[in-house]
């Protein structure tokens, strides 16, 4: 009878847990947008909109201008996911692990063939022979300022992606590349 109890318990949280929303969908990623957040929202909108907590992960306490970058605050899903912000507004959102997917459903560790879905006359390719990395940059045929550039390496799968405005979604090394 205990062990029942125990396991109805058990079973009620997981329900609860798994239904709780976390203010952002994980399968909305897309050129401007992550789930609610849009590209030049600032922190505060961004959390307002979302619902969720913003942890600042380099730079100084409250910084609001220059480039840094940020994460969300809501736990495990969102571990691998970085906001580049310059000047006080989002201008990228970085993916580094598979539990987010973009808007056309492909995410880390897909092939990267998956990325048809996107149509591939919107695709620019670069790649580096030695190294063998690539970067597959999608830019959206009615927002031109805008890209997702995904990344593959060796064994042509996607490593990460990042999604934004340009220039700074050009930006290999992020926050280093920013003047």
């Amino acid at each position: 009878m205990f062990k029942w109890i125990i396991s109805y318990i058990f079973i009620v949280i997981l329900i609860f847990a798994l239904s709780v929303p976390t203010g952002i969908s994980t399968d909305t990623v897309d050129y401007n947008s992550f789930g609610k957040i849009k590209i030049g929202m600032t922190l505060a909108q961004a959390q307002k909109v979302a619902h969720i907590g913003i942890v600042q992960l380099n730079g100084k306490r409250n910084q609001q201008d220059g480039c840094f970058y940020v994460q969300p605050k809501s736990g495990f899903q969102f571990q691998r996911v970085k906001f580049m912000v310059v000047d006080g507004k989002i201008v990228t959102f970085e993916i580094n692990g598979s539990n987010v997917k973009t808007a056309k459903g492909v995410k880390v560790g897909d092939s990267q063939y998956n990325l048809a879905t996107y149509g591939i006359k919107n695709f620019q390719l670069i790649g580096n022979k030695n190294s063998k990395q690539r970067y597959f940059i999608y830019a959206p045929p009615k927002a031109k300022n805008y890209r997702i550039i995904f990344e593959s390496g060796e064994y042509e799968y996607i490593t990460r992606y990042r999604a934004g405005k340009i220039p700074e979604v050009n930006y290999p090394f992020g926050c280093a590349n920013y003047s």
